[in-house]
This record gives C-alpha cells, structure tokens and sequence, in this order.
C-alpha cells in the first residue's frame, strides 16, 4: 500500500503543475461538500430548535390563557362492583319509571276513549228515546249533554292543574292531558256552534 501512494506521488510529480492542480481542484471539492454538509446540518438544527420554541412558546400562551394552569386529563379508573350495581340500579329505576310513565299515558288514552264511546252510547239511546219529542227538543238536549260534558272536562283539567302544583305529575305529562281537554272542549265547542245554528 505505501507502494501504491508513492506510485501515486510520483505520478503526480511526473505530470508537473497539471497534476498540482487536479490535486488542488479535488481537495477543493471535498472542502466545498463538507463544508456545505456542515452547514446543511446545522440549517436543520435550527429548523428544530425553532420548531421546538414555537412549541414552547405556545405551550406558554396556553398557561397563560388557563392562568397557569395545566389542565389534565382526569385520569378513568376501573368501576368497582358497589359503583356498577349503583349505575344498574339507577339504570333499572329509570327504565322502569320510563315504563309505568308510557302505560299511564295508554291508560289515560284508553279512558278518553271508552268515555267518549260512553257519551256517544249514551247519546244514541237519549236520541232513540227521544225521537218523537222533536229535532228542537233533541237540540237541546243535546246541547245540555255537551254543556255538561264541557264542565265535566273543565273540572278535570283543575283536578290535573292541582294535581302537578302538588308535584304528582311531570311536566310533560301534564302538558300533554291539558292539551288533550282542550282539544275535546274545542271539539265540544264547534258541536255546540253546529247545533245552534
């Protein structure tokens, strides 16, 4: 190998001051690609470390914003047995007053809807058992039975306005049977108009 580099030498001392030069050209060029190397690399650093300050730099605006504050994640941990048959029970007692509140609202439909079919019964044999007195005598019948029927369902709805004061009943529901009473006397009320015309 010390062969080879003298040989090398030699030739270079051969060529004279154009081997000089090739030797100066290519040291040259090394110098120039580490020096661009070093200083690519350190075009880099700086990228970092001005992406690590604006990092920091928004993490400080964060504190500072919070009033210095970190917030944390809350940290979840298991549910022990007590705590899950706590959320069960809850979840039974909701499910199950979800359900008495859903056949309280068919009970009271099914109510609405056997008193109506009462009242027509009870209209249909009132019109059978009047038919000779006459269509006046009939009207006003007819329209006293309406009457009645509208004070009946007025003295419901203060039943029901009583009824939620005292807190036996939810909003909604209340809401709901109102509006269901003012419908029929709406109802009772376009029958009245009818009749009397």
């Amino acid at each position: 190998m010390a062969m080879d580099v003298m040989a090398i030498f030699k030739l270079i001392w051969g060529l004279g001051v154009l081997g000089i030069l090739i030797v100066f050209a290519v040291v040259l060029l090394l110098a120039g690609i580490v020096l661009w190397y070093t200083k690519y690399r350190e075009s880099k650093e700086i990228e970092v470390k001005e992406n690590e300050w604006e990092v920091v730099s928004k993490r400080l605006k964060e504190r500072r914003a919070t009033g210095g504050e970190r917030k944390e994640e809350p940290v979840k941990r298991e549910e022990t047995d007590r705590e899950r048959l706590i959320r069960k029970e809850r979840e039974l007692r909701e499910r199950g007053e979800k359900i008495k509140a859903e056949k309280r609202k068919e009970l009271e439909e099914k109510e609405r809807d056997l008193e109506r079919k009462k009242i027509s019964e009870l209209a249909k044999d009132e019109r059978k058992r009047i038919e000779g007195i006459g269509e006046e005598a009939f009207d006003m019948i007819k329209l006293k039975q309406l009457q009645d029927e509208r004070n009946r369902i007025l003295n419901l709805i203060e039943l029901a306005e009583s009824r939620f004061q005292r807190g036996g009943m939810s909003e909604k529901n209340f809401r709901k049977i109102i509006q269901d009473y003012q419908n029929r006397i709406v109802e009772i009320d376009v029958e009245t108009a009818r009749i009397k015309k």
